[in-house]
């Protein structure tokens, strides 16, 4: 009796992936449904479509930019929660967070490709990708901290290397965030290298799935 009294504070795990999973994809939904295809009328439309594709660039980059992003986002997402045996109400918490915040990332992402000279929309940009990393790091320190979460053969210190990896995304989106206020093009250039960093699977990543099972 002691044993089971003992669970009654943890839950399954596969309800959280799956409602993980649907905000995600609507998250990425209404991403692409930012970029609307132009209406246009009168003679030259050849050049007039042009004109609009041109300036549509900003907000197809920044689509995939975003893209990108959230791909990460999901990848580590998937993958933490497949190191986990069950979940507890403060880690529900916590994830509720992470995912409230990546579902605003397609606001600056819009106000991007509609001013990309403006210097506020890469701030914002910057900023809520920076609180997107912190509160997926807090997940993964929270779960480092309450063993009991996570399956018995996950080392400690692959879960130790992942959280300090984790850290490296905020504090870059960050340093972006404030290298936009001086020039835009510093604050796009860690945009774009931030996903490729983590594209790379660490010890954490590289766990045979079969020993998770």
């Amino acid at each position: 009796m002691s044993g089971a009294s003992h669970d009654l504070g943890y839950l399954p795990k596969t309800r959280v992936e799956a409602f993980s999973d649907g905000v995600v994809a609507i998250i990425v939904t209404i991403l692409v449904l930012e970029i609307k295809v132009p209406r246009l009328e009168g003679d030259r439309l050849d050049d007039q479509l042009l004109a609009a594709l041109w300036h549509a660039l900003p907000l197809v980059g920044a689509y995939a930019v975003s893209f990108m992003v959230l791909l990460v986002f999901w990848v580590a997402h998937h993958q933490l929660m497949h190191s986990l045996r069950r979940v507890d109400r403060n880690l529900l918490w916590l994830n509720g967070l992470f995912l409230m915040i990546l579902a605003f990332v397609p606001a600056p992402t819009a106000l991007i490709g509609e001013y990309p000279n403006a210097v506020a929309g890469s701030v914002l940009y910057g900023a809520v990708l920076a609180l997107a990393g912190l509160s997926f790091a807090a997940m993964r320190i929270y779960i480092t901290r309450h063993g009991a979460l996570l399956h018995e053969v996950v080392p400690a210190a692959a879960a130790r290397q992942a959280v300090r990896k984790g850290l490296l995304s905020p504090i870059l989106y960050g340093l972006g965030a404030a290298l936009a206020v001086v020039d835009t093009r510093l604050a796009w250039g860690i945009y774009v290298i931030v996903p490729l960093i983590y594209i790379l699977p660490g010890a954490f990543d590289r766990m045979p799935h079969q020993s998770l099972d």
